[in-house]
């Protein structure tokens, strides 16, 4: 029997050893980094970065689930690791039937590709059940993000075209006229904005660009990758936030702003009207001539020029007022679309205006009848439909992920995504569904995606591995995908407790960095030798950078929950798993009640979990009013005369910075508070109760008394810090792209 390693020491791992009749087993792995170092069975458990170090030596056993297994053969082919035997294929292992050989290799790769196999069809079957049965003219609109930029984009073009010379004419083609003649406005997966216009306008606008703004011929050499991006890049980064033309071999764009994945950005394409003579077979044959030649012309001064002598050679085709109209030469879309014959001038002409998704725009005469020169199928899906593609920003940007399995990380993260996207680094949140998500069932989708919609910020659905850094609040074991990405904890509010999360092994062993709010936290992690003590950065609350309270703000909120009382208000924060005060303080606080206005803000997990449901009950039962789980914490924070908290909540310490003026009282149900709690909680909280007979005496000899809060959380720390943290983080790994 050869040395064995099991992989998962869950129920299935244990499972796994009783099959394999406890034979000679050397080490569980776990991807829980919590677990290293810990045993089962007496058996060592290692992490997933140590096993590769020793995983020729040992044969592999998988003790998991069929559901997660399938995932771990992903990452098991990523890092090399073929041999290995299924949870499944235990007992013919043991049999002899099987072998960890060249033989098992590929019957497992065969299996995860007849896995995908299966899973494509599934997907196939549900495409066409979709296409089939829904009316592509009647689809919703884009949300979140992606309808920020549709409307930025209509913004963009409409102050392009405000101040045009009055003979200068366009017209949405390409996927927006498709998008009108469909829905009115966009498709829903689209944002591009792309504009046909005759030749002299064409003309016009070029000269209007030279006079006004500046005008760029693309100096594009073909033959390398994403070679119009970087050159579009390289412009933005000299002329940031301006307006600037370039002329492309088969179109003209217009850009502004500071990077591609942020940038405004409007496609021209222009057409030409031809004499009543000119066969459109001919034409027709010098555009395959053209597509053909330029192929194997790569760079684009080349290109132009190339064209613009093609131009020439049927200059006495053209007919300014010819009724016969098609794509001109030096347009891409001569060249993507197939036709047989010319675009009649009354299709075209006169323009007509139309509200464009709120934006007045001019479209063709008769759009539905223009829309089959551009698209032959156009009332089917396309069988890209949904598909955006801009792998070049990964190749061309730092890249940041924020792997989201919890609703109320995103607030912590937005600070982050914000300043870094402002600064160059294409930053973006991660939310995989329960399916491919590393939490499982734990995570918050719903709730995550709607916050994420409303918020209008850029997320995918998928996880890319080619990122270069990638965040969480949670273990590391949560970004074991992210295989060759530099992975970040970020702290999300200190605690006292001396098992906080925060600062247990499972918060920031096998990250590259952690990000904590204060020395405080720093000076703890620092001592447990985790990772390497520079590495340990703080970076003050990210989360509420620039806060300031103010009386004003209160009074606001006060009217927005419609709030009208002449008590005190005590706002009570209670956690869910971690010594948790409802149950313990139930009756003193129901007795509170008579002299304060209880507001209760519940742990959003307390309204989202079943587990929770008495708990939520009482939480009812003992408040005036009750806010939602992912309510703003500081608008709730804010109105409190008292702040009610479980002492091992994060909150305990958030909302004392964010409501300097409110008293702070923070419950908790142990008897050896002295040991269980650093000593800084009695000097940062007005009291600390461990006894629910106390706590009414305790609320009526509260007094005021001014705290400094600094070493805890740090609250002079501001985005140029964090910059400068993230800057020094590139730098020292090599990351810089451009």
């Amino acid at each position: 029997m050869d040395k064995l390693i099991i992989f998962g020491a869950g129920n299935y791992g244990k499972k796994a050893y009783e099959k394999l009749q406890y034979k000679d087993i050397a080490f569980y792995v776990d991807n829980n980094t919590g677990l290293r170092g810990k045993t089962l069975y007496d058996i060592k458990i290692l992490d997933f970065d140590t096993y590769k170090t020793i995983a020729q030596e040992y044969s592999l056993i998988i003790g998991l689930s069929e559901n997660r297994e399938k995932e771990l053969m992903e990452q098991l082919f990523q890092n090399e690791i073929k041999d290995f035997v299924l949870y499944s294929e235990i007992d013919d292992y043991l049999s002899g039937k099987i072998c960890l050989n060249s033989e098992l290799r590929e019957k497992h790769l065969m299996s995860l590709l007849e896995y995908y196999k299966k899973k494509e069809i599934i997907l196939e079957k549900k495409n066409k059940i979709l296409m089939n049965n829904v009316d592509i003219r009647h689809l919703k609109p884009a949300r979140g993000y992606i309808r920020k930029i549709q409307l930025k984009m209509l913004s963009f073009a409409q102050d392009i075209f405000s101040d045009l010379p009055n003979e200068i004419h366009p017209f949405l083609v390409a996927e927006n006229v498709l998008g009108y003649t469909r829905n009115n406005g966009f498709i829903p997966w689209g944002d591009d904005v792309n504009f046909g216009m005759m030749r002299d306008s064409y003309n016009k606008f070029i000269d209007y660009y030279e006079e006004n703004y500046k005008v760029f011929i693309s100096d594009v050499d073909y033959r390398k990758e994403y070679s119009e991006p970087k050159y579009i890049d390289r412009l933005l980064n000299a002329y940031p936030d301006e307006d600037f033309m370039v002329v492309f071999p088969c179109y003209l764009q217009v850009n502004r702003g500071k990077t591609l994945y942020d940038r405004k950005v409007c496609n021209i394409f222009c057409f030409d009207s031809f004499k009543p003579d000119y066969e459109f077979r001919e034409y027709k044959d010098k555009i395959l001539q053209i597509n053909d030649r330029i192929m194997n012309i790569y760079f684009s001064v080349e290109r132009i020029n190339y064209i613009k002598n093609e131009l020439k050679v049927i200059n006495d085709k053209f007919d300014p007022e010819g009724e016969n109209i098609y794509f001109s030469l030096d347009s891409m879309l001569a060249i993507k679309r197939n036709n047989d014959s010319w675009i009649k001038k009354d299709c075209i002409f006169p323009l007509k205006a139309v509200d464009y998704d709120g934006y007045k725009f001019y479209v063709p005469n008769n759009s539905d009848e223009y829309i089959k020169y551009e698209y032959k199928n156009y009332d089917e899906f396309p069988s890209d439909y949904g598909v955006t593609t801009r792998d070049y920003i990964y190749d061309l940007y730092v890249t940041v992920e924020f792997y989201i399995i919890d609703s109320f990380e995103i607030y912590h993260f937005l600070p982050l995504y914000r300043l870094l996207r402002e600064k160059g680094v294409y930053a973006i949140f991660v939310l995989e569904d329960e399916s491919r998500n590393a939490s499982g069932k734990w995570v918050d989708y719903k709730n995550a995606k709607q916050i994420l919609d409303d918020k209008e910020v850029e997320y995918s659905e998928y996880y890319n591995e080619k990122a270069d850094i990638v965040f969480t609040t949670q273990g590391v074991e949560i970004l074991t995908k992210y295989s060759h990405s530099i992975k970040i904890a970020l702290a999300y509010g200190p605690a006292f407790n001396n098992d906080d999360f925060l600062i247990t092994p499972k918060s920031t062993i096998g990250f590259d960095y952690k990000f904590v709010n204060g020395e405080f936290q720093k000076d703890i992690l620092s001592e447990k030798n985790y990772i390497n003590k520079e590495h340990i950065i703080n970076v003050g609350y990210p989360k509420h950078y620039g806060y300031k309270y103010s009386i004003e703000n209160k009074d606001k909120v006060l009217k927005e929950l419609n709030i009208n009382t002449e008590k005190q208000i005590l706002v009570y924060l209670p956690t869910w798993d971690h010594d948790p005060s409802v149950e313990a303080y139930y009756d003193e606080i129901m007795k509170l009640k008579e002299q304060y206005f209880v507001v209760t803000k519940p742990h959003h997990c307390t309204f989202r979990l079943e587990s929770q449901a008495e708990r939520l009950k009482k939480i009812y039962e003992l408040s005036d009013v009750v806010l939602d789980g992912n309510y703003d914490f500081e608008k709730a924070v804010i109105i409190a005369d008292v702040l009610l908290c479980d002492a091992t909540s994060g909150a305990s310490t958030e909302s004392r910075v964010l409501n300097p003026e409110a008293r702070l009282v923070l419950l908790s149900t142990r008897t050896d508070i002295k040991e269980y709690f650093y000593s800084e909680i009695e000097d940062f909280a007005d009291a600390v109760v461990n006894n629910p007979n106390d706590l009414l005496g305790v609320m009526d000899g509260l007094d005021v008394r001014q705290k400094d809060w600094k070493y805890i959380i740090d609250m002079d720390k501001d985005e140029e810090d964090l910059w400068h943290v993230m800057k020094t983080i590139i730098k020292d790994n090599h990351l810089n792209k451009l």
